[in-house]
Parts: structure tokens; C-alpha cells; sequence
């Protein structure tokens, strides 16, 4: 039975790929919401 308790923390515990996946998510979300920024600026001019 020790085998899986091993096993599971083990899996659950990466430090370094959980941080280096949020990065990515971070970077992912930042890069898209710019996309969605720059077209909703260029096909909704401010008009005053």
C-alpha cells in the first residue's frame, strides 16, 4: 500500500513545472487580451 501514497506525492509535487505552467497561462493570457485590446480600439473608434 506505501507504493501509491508514494506515487501520489510523487505527481502532485513539481514545483518547477506548476510555476513554469502558470508563467505560460500568464503569458498566454497577456498576449490575448492585447489581441482582444487592439481590435476592439481598431474597429470601435472613440469618437468625441
Amino acid at each position: 500500500m506505501p507504493e501509491p501514497s508514494r506515487k501520489l506525492t510523487r505527481l502532485s509535487y513539481f514545483p518547477a513545472a506548476r510555476r513554469c505552467q502558470r508563467v505560460a497561462f500568464s503569458i498566454f493570457l497577456c498576449f490575448f487580451l492585447r489581441i482582444r485590446l487592439r481590435r476592439f480600439l481598431m474597429s470601435d473608434p472613440i469618437g468625441l
